[in-house]
């Protein structure tokens, strides 16, 4: 069975505790869920430590006590969640293993939206799933695709949100907008 485990950008874990590749730690105290935590689902790890791409994820190997935890089922997890008093972390997965292992795992578009940065090609091949004001805000806000290509990823009705406000602008729009809204309601 493989296990992962998430972290920060730094490598870090629960209360900033300072992890490294390839090394074992161990906790020496009864409180279960102060052990090192891991799960059988990358989905799983990812709500704890990840949006914005943000993360690191990791084969871990327990080797210690291990303490199960029933599944939350909230949309996210699947799978159960365990505790460890001793961990070796083996290797870190890359973002491309991560997404093709979501993928597997049958994650949810949500989840393949919020939590990592889905290509061009894999968003086009599933654009119909693209719906929705969460969904259409998180294209029009990717820096890395053009305008064209946005333009293809988006539904009609929301090509209102590839038009650039300068922010500096965008109190004087606001406001010219209210103020031509109330003039032209009271013709």
């Amino acid at each position: 069975m493989i296990y992962y485990k998430s972290f920060n950008d730094l490598l870090q874990g629960r209360n900033n505790y300072q992890f490294e590749i390839n090394k074992i730690y161990q906790i020496d105290h009864s409180d279960t869920w102060e052990w090192f935590h891991f799960a059988e689902y990358i989905s799983s790890t990812l709500i704890h430590n990840g949006k914005n791409n943000e993360y690191r994820i990791c084969v871990v190997e327990p080797l210690g006590k291990i303490n199960k935890f029933p599944a939350r089922y909230d949309g996210y997890n699947k799978g159960n969640y365990f505790t460890t008093n001793r961990i070796k972390i083996c290797r870190e997965l890359s973002k491309e293993e991560i997404f093709e292992i979501l993928i597997e795992e049958k994650c949810s578009f949500h989840m393949l939206l919020e939590y990592t940065i889905p290509s061009f090609e894999y968003l086009f091949n599933n654009k119909k799933k693209i719906r929705g004001d969460h969904y259409c805000r998180i294209i029009a806000n990717r820096k890395d695709f053009t305008n064209e290509e946005k333009y293809k990823l988006l539904p009609k009705s929301q090509y209102k949100r590839l038009v650039y406000i300068p922010e500096r602008n965008l109190r004087e729009y606001v406001l010219w907008k209210k103020i031509s809204t109330t003039s032209h309601n009271k013709r």
